[in-house]
């Protein structure tokens, strides 16, 4: 039965995008099962980094580390860019807004909760 189930939901489930889009409709699925792609993916010249411009790179670079670090990379060309960009984005964790899961609450402004609050807490309590 679980494997049929499994079977259901992977035919109707796609998350996959001529651009980058701002929200998925696969938010909630992944937000349900827990899936953080941090886990299990990274970029990489050939995962990602080969597929986008060295302008692109550049952004990456300086969004996920900082301007400074994008700025020693502009003047190398792509295939150094790439390299340099490997080394730079690893350990940091950085994943393209595709693979990005966004809840409602994320998004609104003062939505940040405390820490130690257990989902549905303040729900509760109001």
């Amino acid at each position: 039965m679980l494997q049929l189930l499994t079977f259901a939901v992977a035919v109707t489930v796609t998350g996959i995008c001529g651009s980058e889009p701002e929200r998925h409709s696969n938010d909630a699925l992944a937000l349900a099962v827990g899936l953080d792609m941090r886990k299990w993916w990274m970029a990489t010249g050939p995962t990602y980094l080969n597929h986008v411009s060295k302008g692109r790179i550049l952004e990456v670079v300086s969004e996920a580390v900082d301007a400074n670090a994008a700025a020693s990379l502009a003047a190398l060309k792509k295939d150094a860019v790439v390299t340099g960009a490997e080394q730079t984005l690893a350990g940091t964790g950085w994943l393209p807004s595709c693979l990005c899961i966004r809840t409602a609450e994320a998004e609104l402004p003062g939505a940040a909760t405390d820490a130690n609050e257990e989902p549905g807490e303040s729900e509760l309590a109001a």
